[in-house]
């Protein structure tokens, strides 16, 4: 046991635990758990703090994670919900499609397979876009600022604009009823009020 009369280091062993105390007041606390390693901070239990275990999964505010990385949330619940995870990047509104990204890797290899990223439609425009692709990740569907969503299409003129520009047709639903084209050329409209119109 090694101590200090005013807080400074408090490093002990006792019940099969070895703990690390810095500063007064148990302000930050590194314990071993069952072979885990815990870091906390202020004087709460080290759950609630950071945990890796021997299994090299990362846990916050848990001191069982079940994956790579398991964070549980205990803040009041919230009609707004309650913030667990923030990402930060740059964005640019002259600069389409920039923003953050999480992405999928095929493992040992340098493909990606898959994507979600904030997206950049122009000024003040920012949404969601999902994108496939082994190897060559392009967007296949966006939700807009709007809360258009595109499929195939990323700029989306209704509440949903799905297109395949190698098949040449467009189906948009919203707010004008239904459309179906081919071509670039208006096919069929169904409006709003059930009338069909070729």
């Amino acid at each position: 046991v090694l101590s200090a009369p005013q807080g400074g280091i408090d490093i002990s062993t006792g019940s099969g635990t070895g703990d690390i105390d810095i500063l007064s007041g148990d302000a930050i606390n590194l314990k071993s758990v069952s072979g885990a390693i815990s870091l906390s901070a202020g004087n709460p239990s080290y759950a609630s703090g950071l945990t890796l275990d021997t299994s090299g999964e990362v846990g916050i505010g848990t001191a069982s994670p079940t994956s790579k990385l398991h964070i549980i949330d205990t803040a009041t619940v919230s009609t707004s919900g309650q913030n667990i995870l923030q990402l930060e990047s740059n964005y640019s509104s002259a600069s389409v499609g920039s923003g953050g990204r999480i992405v999928f890797k095929h493992q040992g290899t340098t493909n990606e397979t898959a994507d979600i990223r904030a997206y950049t439609f122009g000024s003040a425009a920012t949404g969601l876009a999902f994108g496939t692709g082994y190897g060559g990740v392009t967007p296949k569907m966006v939700i807009d600022n709007s809360g258009n969503v595109g499929i195939g299409d990323t700029s989306p003129n209704d509440k949903l604009d799905v297109e395949d520009s190698n098949l040449g047709y467009n189906f948009l639903f919203g707010s004008n009823g239904i459309t179906f084209s081919t071509a670039n050329t208006t096919g069929i409209n169904i409006d709003t009020f059930g009338s069909a119109s070729i």
